[in-house]
Formats: C-alpha cells, structure tokens, sequence
C-alpha cells in the first residue's frame, strides 16, 4: 500500500491515457510492487457505489435474487468457463449478467477500464467527462476495512459473513472490501476482473477520507470520444475482446464493415 497525491488529470488520447496510468502506478510503487485496480464510467459525478445501492434497486431482496438466479441459471451457463462451484462463483456471475449486487467491478487492465468509460450509447451519454478511477486496493482493507493490507479471495473465512446464505444469517458487516474473483467464466477472464465488495454502508469509495491519496481520478475529454475508441480499436479492445461472445462479434463486424 503507497500513498500518493490524489488530483484529478483529463487526457484527449489513449497515449495521454496510458502515460498518466503509468506514471502515477510507477509513483505508487516506490515502496512495494503491486498493480493498481482501474474503474470506467461514463461520468466524473458518479459515485463509487454498487448496483445493489443504486436506484432503482435499492428494495431488491439480495438473497431471494441470488436464490433465483442460481435455481434458474443451469440452462444458461454456455460461454461460462465451468459451472459455478460455490454460492460466490454464483455471486460474481451475478454481477457480470447485470443483475444487482454489492460488487463493484474493477480491472487490472487500464484500457479495458478506459474502454467502460466511453461506450455507454450517445442517448445515454452524460453531459460532463467519462472517468477512470485508480485504486490501491491493499488500502481498502487496510484503513477501511481495518482487516490488513492484504487482498482476500473468495474463500478466506474472513468473506463469510458477506454473503449470508439466509435471512437468519448474522448482519453483513458494515465497511466495503476488495476481493479477487476466480477466473470462472470468459468475461471475468477477458476484463481481468477484480471487485470491492461493500458491506451495510451505502456510500461510495471517493467519499472515505481515509482513501485520500490511494484513490486518483483521470478525466477523459468527452469530445474525444470517438477517436479514444478508434484508438483502442488499434489496440485490441473491442467489444470482443471485453464481451467475447459470438452475439458481440456479429456486433463488431456489423459496425465495421458499415
């Protein structure tokens, strides 16, 4: 866990983009070596906050939802990796399918969280400036959490209590964590993903003072929308490379070739 200025950059281009990432991982790194975790979305004002505390699924009933979705789901498991061997796995897949949960994605892929923040379609598109967020995510569970400056996987006893298997079940605990998710299934794969997980408090990352320093915004130009995307393109990062399925491909070569 490193501490650095926290202050917020606009870039025009996927250089300027990359540059920036770069340099404040290589300052966040002075001490230890460890890889910053990276959020896109389409606008600087929203909160780091997950689905599950968003409107308008804030009365969304987590376990009956998570009960649901695992009866149903078998049929629909095509594109997952394996099936999914524990009420977690089931959890994440939740999260990658769009339904609500307490997870908030992250990637260890800048571009991939450069990506996320520009594709949101123009009717949807917020009037300011798309956003990458870089986390330390050893210091969420270090001056949050209060649990070390460590990264917890799935299956560490400390995670029980925040995934109650009934409504009996002992209250989840009230601060957010960062958590690594098996690579189960191909768009946890293809999106490098790694999530916080929140606990009772509905309250987003940037709002923890503790995280000042640890917590770093890049503004993207709006108006550089479409050429960011072009550029990534170049790259590899299209809608298959983050959404590899044969529905998205047909997707890309229809835009392309149009």
């Amino acid at each position: 866990m490193v501490r650095a200025r926290s202050r917020t950059t606009a870039v025009h281009t996927v250089g300027q983009f990359i540059d920036h990432a770069t340099k404040l991982a290589e300052q966040w790194c002075k001490e230890q070596q460890f890889a910053p975790w990276f959020r896109g979305q389409p606008s600087a004002s929203f909160q780091l906050l997950p689905s599950k505390y968003r409107e308008p699924n804030q009365n969304l009933i987590e376990i009956d939802c998570r009960f649901d979705f695992r009866t149903l789901g078998y049929p629909f498991l095509e594109g997952v990796a394996r099936e999914p061997k524990s009420e977690w796995e089931w959890y994440f897949l939740m999260q990658h399918f769009g339904l609500p949960t307490r997870l908030l994605d992250w990637s260890e892929s800048a571009l991939v969280a450069l990506y996320f923040a520009l594709i949101d379609p123009p009717g949807k598109r917020p009037k300011d400036n798309p956003v990458v967020w870089m986390l330390d995510p050893w210091a969420v569970n270090d001056l949050i959490a209060k649990k070390g400056a460590r990264i917890f996987s799935a299956e560490d006893d400390e995670m029980k209590r925040y995934l109650p298997l009934n409504d009996r079940a002992p209250r989840i605990p009230l601060r957010p964590v960062s958590i690594q998710a098996p690579y189960a299934s191909r768009r946890i794969t293809a999106q490098k993903g790694r999530f916080t997980l929140h606990g009772r408090a509905k309250q987003g990352l940037e709002s923890y003072p503790q995280l000042k320093g640890y917590l770093h915004k890049i503004e993207v130009s709006r108006r550089s929308r479409e050429e960011i995307i072009r550029q990534l393109a170049t790259a590899g990062v299209t809608i298959t490379a983050v959404f590899p399925d044969i529905t998205n491909l047909a997707t890309e070569l229809r835009e392309y070739w149009s």
